[in-house]
């Protein structure tokens, strides 16, 4: 292992401690660890600040806007109250409507869309139901991830590694072909927030409004509800636009502009409505997350432990699962799937194994993300909720060696090894 690769792991030890510990903002530590990548020369200056300006992070920055507008208007108010009124004001039927909805919209269009639309709309249906929003939004955002696996177009991460298999002249994965893996995701890892997760989520105080009787006259003129066609105009344009395979940086750009030029929204809104803390974290955080990949550190490390307890083909498969749970929550999982795609079908073919289920074991375990880092959804939820790491390991690593232990009972039957 180089120089550059050992340093790269050091630190990313370092950040991690950081960021359990608490005691210092996410954003900072980011920025402390992206300054020690570019100081040392372990990053480029291009790739040090190549992260404000990836595709992730402009889409998380389109969703804040979008959000707004759906707040604004008052589609928000109604779309909650609508879930509210099916699921009633119960804390359970709640976490259920919102997990399971997130992840049926994320089977068709890419997760960060999907949180666009719900986001907003969780958050009035807590507030109408009296309930702390820090109850729902990060089962929300693991509902998303949970339903990224149901399609080849859930997400980034499934199609790089199918393309990884066609650039080896193997056969790409089908459509539904995830459907088995992501399915069973679903249900399962409903079944644990609904019934135990949620359990172990932090109630933040709920903040008294007004009663509208009293006064959410003067909250009709503070919202445009004339506007609200514009807005729901607005996601249908990002539905069809992310669903068409257009990119979802463009997508949500699209759906944030038209807010916009509608006056759904004002400019002053805008900086208002997005969270700089988040966009700052996720663009200090990627160059991480790329140093791992192209210093190697992430290949060496992964490469040793294949070599060293990959001795039969199921033995190897869930040292690949383990190892792709384990990277994908301090990497992005688009990262950490072209990491280990590659690395799979290397494995498979050392121990004359069936590829496609190594690569599989890949998007299962990158799909068990649950760190503000592992996926940008994850990151969307924690200031709205107030959430700290340890809320986000406190449910999600359990959940995390759930959807493991599912992944190797399930890819081997459903792609023989």
């Amino acid at each position: 292992m180089s120089a550059a690769a050992l340093f790269t792991l050091v630190l990313l030890i370092a950040a991690a401690a950081a960021f359990a510990a608490g005691r210092w903002r996410p954003d900072a530590v980011a920025l402390l660890a992206l300054l020690a990548l570019l100081v040392s020369g372990t990053v480029s200056l291009n790739t040090g600040l190549a992260g404000f300006g990836s595709p992730a992070l402009i889409a998380m920055a389109a969703v804040f806007v979008l959000s707004a507008g759906l707040e604004r208007t008052g589609v928000a108010t109604r779309l909650g109250r609508r879930v509210l009124a099916l699921a009633g004001p119960s804390e359970l039927r709640l976490t259920v409507a919102f997990v399971l909805t997130a992840g049926l919209l994320s089977g068709v269009m890419n997760s960060i869309g999907a949180m666009a639309v719900l986001l907003p709309a969780a958050i009035a249906a807590a507030r109408e139901a009296r309930i702390s929003p820090s109850r729902l939004l990060l089962p929300l955002a693991l509902g998303t991830r949970l339903g990224g696996n149901l399609t080849l177009i859930s997400g980034p991460s499934n199609l790089i590694a199918s393309d990884a298999l066609v650039q080896r002249g193997l056969p790409p994965f089908g459509f539904f072909e995830f459907l088995p893996v992501g399915g069973t995701f679903l249900l399962a890892g409903l079944a644990f927030i609904a019934l135990v997760g949620r359990k172990w989520l932090p109630d933040a105080p709920l903040r008294e409004t007004p009663r509208p009787e009293n006064l959410a006259h003067v909250h009709a003129a503070r919202q445009r509800t004339e506007l609200a066609p514009w807005a729901l105009f607005s996601v249908a344009l990002l539905i069809a636009a992310s669903t068409a395979g257009v990119s979802i940086a463009v997508a949500t750009l699209l759906a944030a502009g038209l807010v916009v030029i509608s006056g759904c929204v004002t400019m002053e809104e805008i900086y208002q409505a997005v969270d700089w803390r988040a966009l700052v974290f996720m663009g200090a955080i990627l160059p991480l997350g790329m140093a791992l990949s192209d210093t190697g550190a992430a290949a060496s490390l992964s490469d040793a432990v294949l070599r060293a307890l990959g001795a039969s083909k199921l033995a190897a498969l869930a040292v690949m699962l383990a190892i792709a749970i384990g990277l994908n929550q301090v990497m992005p999982s688009v990262a950490a799937t072209a990491v280990l795609a590659p690395l799979a079908i290397h494995a498979a073919a050392g121990v004359s194994a069936n590829p496609h289920a190594y690569v599989m074991a890949v998007i299962a375990g990158t799909g068990t993300t649950f760190t503000p880092i592992s996926n940008p959804v994850n990151l969307l939820v924690m200031g709205p909720g107030g959430y700290q790491m340890k809320d986000y390991v406190r449910i999600g690593l359990p959940l995390a060696v759930l959807l493991g232990l599912v992944s190797i009972l399930l890819i081997p039957v459903v792609w023989p090894l």
